[in-house]
């Protein structure tokens, strides 16, 4: 407490108000270059455009707009032209207009393809392949938004291109994307070639170098994508020196907009260890720089954990007023649960059970539409796409069928001139017009029955969700009731990041068995607390199995595994479950073995496994899979003394590189 009551009394003020002449002395600065604003094509005009167009981006876009048409009429060259272009579709996604700026970007590439592959305008391509990934990434499309990436890095590496900004940011990205995919250390190895890369470019440039700001930017922002890593990584002193570089340059450089994304950082990792006081100093310290630079993004944050930090130090009258602020401010519904619980703790904490009580039908309330709102979202998103797939791909054969009734137009015009001609013409015209008519139709069915196909399967594996969420929810609500703070505190960030894996593999066909092994150890996890602990389990590897390159359906064998729990070693003393992963020619071998007392000893258990939700969408998953992917998935299940479940499934390999 002593540290930040100093901080705030001192260091803060100070840097509110060099930031408030900073600022005022911008605004000043920008009027004057308004007012020399002229329609002449010449470097010192088009630098000025340029500049009052980035300074209104992101404070009245509609300004932003005005000048940014005036800039674009001066263009009179093709760089010129591409820099406008890359503009309007960074102001684009500032809107989230992301299929505007999808489409404006694809149709440049494919209209100046010529012109945008020449050096002097390789940089504008790779700004727009930028562009695209990081839209593709807002969208939540990961692989093709790594598979862009992968792409821009390449021609950065190998054609030699002058644009070291632009290829350090596509080196953040890569780094951000994957570590939010939790690829944990190939994220790392991109953080550390990009600190080295950072090191050595700052040592031969100085203050003066027009792009130093750039590069302080992105060096805070990988100092702080390196700290996020070490702290998933449970290395949290790591990720503590590493958030404390990136405020030390903020501070050095005079970079204090990126402070309050530092200190937020800071706070949930010292909160995550527990360390109230220094989570309470950071937040606060965040704050009050907020006051200054108003991001509405980040408040909410800063007074939730202000608010758990005084939880945490059991000052339940300082925490209300926080917490209720941080309600009011958040404009995410699905932000505002985890205060609510929070809230009606603190509630708890005072006594007064009749607004705890309240606060906790609100946080019911609020979680279940949110539940059912996802859901139906996430429906209609796949009906959509599907949709609009077919439409596509409806408009693509209709163009198809022009083209060939125009070339049998044009190829009837020599009916005038050779009469035999037009008999032998007319006759292999019918033949090619009606085999391709034939394929054609044959195409539209097969691609209409995939799509089907794939829709189905996503479909049904959305269903798998909520049988297993209303379990885990059930579990964590049971320790919110019984007052088991520590316990619940556990359970509910062990599921947060479960969840988190679920959602992010919702629709990707396949993910690695790297990736399918730790949700499962998870899952296993969160399942032997809730059980009190009441069985042990044991996940075996085998060596010749390839763990990152290995690529299975996500969610494939939980629920066999959620079989095992509920109707094996919950009913007995001494409950064991074998996951046992091996190879065996080019198949992949999964056994689930747990000691229960077997399918056969009671028919009402055995009938509930068959009869179990979520088996019978695997067995419909496995139907579609073998359909859409040509995979054939086999499992058994045998019981003895021991009850096992074993897969047989074709050894598939893949990963985010690209060839």
């Amino acid at each position: 407490m002593r540290i930040y009551s100093i901080v705030i009394s001192i260091l803060i003020p100070a840097l509110l108000c060099s930031q408030e002449i900073n600022t005022a002395k911008e605004y000043r600065e920008i009027d004057s270059i308004k007012k020399i604003l002229t329609n002449e094509n010449a470097d010192p005009n088009r630098n000025n455009y340029i500049r009052v167009i980035t300074f209104y981006a992101r404070r009245n876009i509609d300004s932003s707009k005005v000048y940014l048409e005036k800039y674009t009429k001066l263009a009179g060259n093709s760089r010129i032209r591409f820099d406008a272009i890359s503009r309007k579709v960074y102001i684009l996604q500032l809107e989230k207009k992301y299929d505007e700026a999808t489409k404006l970007i694809n149709e440049t590439i494919q209209k100046d393809s010529v012109a945008l592959n020449q050096p002097e305008n390789k940089f504008a391509l790779l700004k727009l392949y930028s562009a695209l990934a990081e839209i593709y990434t807002d969208t939540r499309d990961h692989e093709k938004a790594l598979e862009i990436y992968y792409k821009t890095i390449a021609i950065y590496e190998n054609e030699g291109v002058e644009d070291d900004i632009t290829y350090y940011v596509n080196l953040s990205s890569i780094s951000a994307l994957l570590t939010s995919l939790e690829y944990h250390e190939r994220a790392l190895k991109y953080c550390e070639k990009l600190e080295n890369l950072l090191i050595e470019k700052r040592a031969s440039v100085d203050k003066d170098y027009v792009n130093y700001r750039g590069l302080i930017y992105i060096t805070v922002h990988n100092y702080l994508n390196k700290s996020l890593i070490y702290e998933k990584l449970d290395e949290f002193p790591k990720a503590v020196v590493y958030a404390k570089k990136a405020e030390a340059l903020c501070v050095e450089e005079k970079q204090h907009r990126l402070l309050p994304k530092t200190y937020v950082l800071l706070g949930n990792m010292y909160l995550t260890m527990e360390d109230y006081e220094n989570a309470l100093e950071n937040c606060l310290k965040a704050l009050e720089l907020e006051k200054l630079y108003n991001y509405p993004e980040f408040k909410d944050m800063f007074l939730h954990i202000i608010g758990i930090a005084y939880l945490g130090l059991e000052d339940y009258e300082k925490a209300i007023p926080y917490l209720k602020n941080a309600l009011k401010v958040t404009n995410v519904e699905t932000a505002k649960v985890p205060i609510l619980n929070d809230l009606a703790k603190a509630y708890q904490g005072l006594k007064n059970y009749k607004s705890a009580t309240e606060t906790l039908v609100l946080y019911n309330q609020l979680k279940d539409t949110l539940y059912s709102q996802n859901q139906a979202k996430a429906i209609a998103e796949i009906t959509e796409k599907y949709e609009n797939d077919k439409k596509q791909k409806e408009i693509a054969l209709l163009h198809t069928e022009t083209e060939l009734q125009q070339l049998k137009i044009e190829q009837q015009s020599y009916v005038i001139y050779v009469i035999i001609g037009l008999l032998v013409l007319l006759l292999i015209l019918g033949m090619i017009w009606y085999k391709n008519r034939r394929q054609k139709q044959q195409l539209k069915e097969a691609i209409i029955n995939l799509d089907k196909e794939k829709l189905q399967q996503r479909f049904l594996r959305t269903q798998l969700n909520p049988h297993f969420f209303f379990h885990a929810l059930a579990a964590i609500e049971g320790y919110i009731y019984k007052e088991d703070k520590q316990t619940a505190t556990s359970f509910l960030q062990k599921f947060g990041s479960l969840m988190r894996n679920i959602l992010e593999s919702s629709d990707i066909d396949f993910i690695p068995l790297e990736a399918d092994i730790n949700f499962i150890e998870k899952y296993l996890i969160l399942q032997s607390l809730n059980n009190n602990g009441s069985f042990t389990y044991a996940i075996a590897v085998a060596d010749d199995v390839n763990v990152s390159n290995s690529m299975i359906p996500p969610m494939l064998i939980q629920p066999f595994v959620e079989n095992a729990i509920l109707h094996g070693v919950s009913t007995i003393e001494n409950g064991h479950i074998s996951i046992d992963y091996s190879k065996k020619d080019s198949n992949l071998i999964i056994s689930i073995t747990d000691n229960g007392k077997g399918i056969t000893t009671s028919p009402k258990k055995a009938s509930m496994l068959h009869r179990s939700m979520s088996t019978d969408i695997i067995k419909q998953r496995i139907e579609n899979i073998q359909k859409v992917h040509k995979m054939e998935i086999a499992y058994e299940v045998f019981s003895a003394e021991n009850t096992v479940v074993a897969f047989t499934i074709p050894i598939k390999y893949g990963n985010f590189t690209i060839n």
